[in-house]
């Protein structure tokens, strides 16, 4: 019912393995923030929200999600290379891998993580942001196999 619906208005309904996330953010308080920004997207969305990078490997694994958010404050070198380790892990898992960030650090980030091609959104991204990069990446996998 719910997909003829969507199909009437014109909207694709995603399945629910296409949106299962999984976000870092190194910040209690702002973990639990994006949690329920995740929840009032109304959709039903396995999403867990880690605060730990171990963390965020082990869950990865676990659950193997569609999607991994990992939230990057200030991009250091250290940071560059777990983030380097990260996208080769998650590439190798079929697993897409992004990064949010904060206003202030943006323009630097993105232009780092470039080389990589990894998507940078502004924290907090929106569920059309979201929705508009997996249709990217899913256009994007289906060329590819096609």
């Amino acid at each position: 019912m719910h997909r003829l619906l969507a199909t009437r208005v014109g909207q694709e309904l995603p399945s629910v393995h296409e949106l299962d996330l999984v976000v870092f953010h190194p910040n209690h308080q702002e973990a639990q923030r994006i949690h329920a920004q995740l929840g009032k997207w109304g959709l039903p969305l396995k999403s867990v929200v880690v605060e730990d990078v171990v963390d965020t490997i082990i869950t990865s694994v676990s659950s193997h999600p569609r999607v991994v958010l990992y939230y990057v404050e200030e991009l250091t070198d250290a940071e560059s290379a777990t983030i380097e380790k990260l996208q080769n892990f998650f590439a190798r898992q079929n697993v897409i891998f992004a990064v949010i960030t904060n206003r202030q650090a943006y323009d630097g980030v993105a232009d780092a993580l470039q080389q990589w091609g990894i998507m940078v959104f502004l924290k907090t991204p929106s569920l059309e942001e979201v929705k508009g990069f997996l249709r990217a990446q899913l256009m994007m996998t289906r060329g590819a196999a096609g």
